[in-house]
């Protein structure tokens, strides 16, 4: 089979924000491939990590058509899609597309929590509760604790359930809590950093 390649591979459309958990716009092509004979075959790409291992672009499973319609992300990703010839070897890449997610919380973005409590537990300790909806991924959760609004100290850490399915239910202890007014919330983190946080409740 003799190879007459692409020379373009084509543009892609369009650069996008959401926030966490919702469904980005379709990805679709905006300018076709230049150049060669025969059937195109498309193959798109995701930048992601995989474990320890750098980030890298992988092939997205059953993604070989002229458009992609991705699912709901909850992290910032990256797609390409690349185009070749039928009976050639290699891909042409397209450019590159970035779906900013906004993390929970952010303006505009509902929270990742829906319900967040402290109370008093006994005559020198506060109970700190809260639920988040289903998760994808597993998260790092800190209960922080502050005098003034300024200054959080470290009250508890706990890894998330990575439950995909249900609500997530949480509790922590501060055994230790300020005289006086107390203030509390919780830290969300992502595998990749990202940071988000509840309201602040306050507990006297």
């Amino acid at each position: 089979v003799v190879c007459d390649n692409v020379t373009y591979a084509g543009s892609i459309c369009c650069t996008q924000t959401i926030c966490e958990g919702e469904v980005p716009e379709l990805l679709y092509e905006v300018v076709p491939p230049v150049g060669g004979t025969g059937p195109l075959q498309y193959q798109w790409l995701q930048f992601i990590q995989v474990g320890p291992a750098p980030p890298s672009w992988t092939g997205i499973p059953g993604a070989t058509s002229p458009d992609y319609q991705p699912g709901p992300l909850f992290e910032t990703a990256y797609f390409m899609r690349c185009v070749r010839r039928e009976g050639c070897i290699t891909f042409l890449e397209s450019n590159i597309i970035t779906v900013t997610v906004k993390p929970a919380g952010s303006p505009g973005c509902p929270s990742f929590f829906s319900n967040f409590q402290v109370k008093n537990y006994g005559p020198s300790s506060v109970q700190i509760n809260w639920t988040t909806e289903p998760e994808m991924t597993r998260y790092l959760y800190t209960v922080e604790r502050s005098p003034d609004q300024t200054n959080w100290q470290t009250v508890a850490t706990q890894m998330g359930n990575e439950d995909a399915n249900a609500i997530n239910q949480y509790q922590a202890m501060d055994q230790a809590p300020e005289n006086g007014m107390n203030y509390y919330r919780v830290q969300r983190l992502s595998p990749t950093g990202v940071e988000s946080y509840t309201e602040v409740r306050e507990l006297e």
